[in-house]
């Protein structure tokens, strides 16, 4: 991180620090091909190669994590991912108190397959960082009386 001072927190899902092993730029130019005319137009093609190309430079930052994050940082996982095992090594790797890992029951992609409990994770995660101190939770009343 260039400026520390800058940031309140980070919030990753299903995060890996090691080195591209090119699968994912492969995945992407994939999906890329396939995405409809229609929603084609709407993506920056200059952007997506960007950031495909800085993903396949990207050099393993683990070893430096505890040098550079001084700053609270989520980690949320799905206990289906791949990317289980990275996240526990990265929260293992960081100072204690700094890093926090929530580990979500069942899915692969907690994103896609449970924002509601994603959602309440970062709003908490922002409350606990003091961004947020008025706000009021409905998530987990909604999540709680629909579980019964």
């Amino acid at each position: 991180m260039c400026h520390p001072g800058r940031v309140h927190g980070i919030v990753t899902i299903n995060n890996t620090a090691s080195v591209s092993l090119g699968r994912f730029v492969e995945r992407l130019t994939e999906r890329i091909k396939n995405i409809k005319t229609e929603d084609a137009n709407k993506l920056n093609k200059k952007n997506v190669e960007k950031f495909a190309e800085a993903y396949k430079k990207r050099t393993d930052i683990l070893l430096e994590l505890n040098k550079k994050i001084n700053f609270d940082v989520l980690l949320i996982a799905g206990t289906k991912s791949k990317y289980l095992t990275d996240t526990d090594v990265i929260h293992r790797e960081m100072a204690p108190g700094l890093c926090s890992m929530i580990k979500i029951e069942d899915v692969a992609e907690p994103l896609n397959e449970a924002p509601i409990r994603v959602a309440e994770a970062v709003l908490l995660f922002c409350q606990g960082i003091g961004l947020m101190p008025t706000l009021n939770r409905r998530f987990s009343r909604l999540s709680s009386t629909s579980s019964n």
